[in-house]
């Protein structure tokens, strides 16, 4: 979504983007290719021990994601939500999908190959959703109070383009409370399914290192 068509952004983690580099069409192939590269690493790289049934439903499920349901469907929401005003719920909808799907994809991934019952999928399909929401939430506050030096991609872009945000809808310290918030639901979910997570402490120790309560 950095491509001139969308997102039209020049910098990436502190680097020029694909098309910025290698021009726009270069650019769109590289997206088709590692959508294909997805799911032949999981075909790949899924151990032998676990079933094919469980490997074509992780692939079923990643495709669904990368495609039209999924990452595509939001993006399309959040193109079409451009210069508009929106409502919360439609802000939660675009980014449910252009931002937490494919985090929601690959957490269910993990508890399906680990042979999840339904209900601790169900809880960890809550876990997801929260963090896609989460981590967008951290995108908007940091893209609104950090430079382009500090985040690594231009800042202010969403506010020069009147995108609304979780910002724009609820304010610095409203979407502050909101993203702590839904830390401390997480950490909740994990407690109640006894799943301790050094990947995802590390994760909400440098999401909050520069979202300050």
């Amino acid at each position: 979504d950095d491509l001139p068509c969308m997102d039209n952004d020049d910098l990436r983690r502190g680097k020029p983007t694909n098309h910025k580099v290698f021009g726009e069409a270069t650019a769109v192939l590289a997206g088709d290719a590692l959508i294909s590269f997805g799911a032949q690493l999981i075909i790949d790289k899924t151990p032998n021990n676990i079933s094919k049934e469980v490997v074509l439903d992780i692939v079923n499920d990643y495709l669904k994601t990368a495609g039209a349901p999924g990452i595509v469907a939001g993006q399309i929401a959040d193109i079409e939500a451009e210069n508009k005003q929106i409502t919360l719920e439609n802000l939660k909808y675009i980014h449910k999908f252009k931002t937490g799907a494919l985090f929601k994809c690959a957490i269910l991934m993990g508890g399906k190959v680990a042979g999840c019952c339904k209900e601790t999928l169900s809880k960890l399909s809550e876990y997801a959703d929260n963090f896609g929401i989460l981590f967008q939430i951290y995108d908007d506050i940091i893209d609104s109070v950090l430079t382009t030096e500090e985040l690594g991609k231009t800042a202010g872009k969403d506010e020069k383009n009147h995108k609304s945000t979780y910002v724009t809808l609820l304010g610095v310290q409203k979407a502050k409370e909101t993203f702590y918030s839904l830390i401390d639901k997480n950490c909740a979910i994990l407690a109640s399914l006894d799943i301790k997570s050094s990947i995802f402490d590390t994760i909400y120790d440098q999401l909050k290192e520069k979202v300050e309560r």
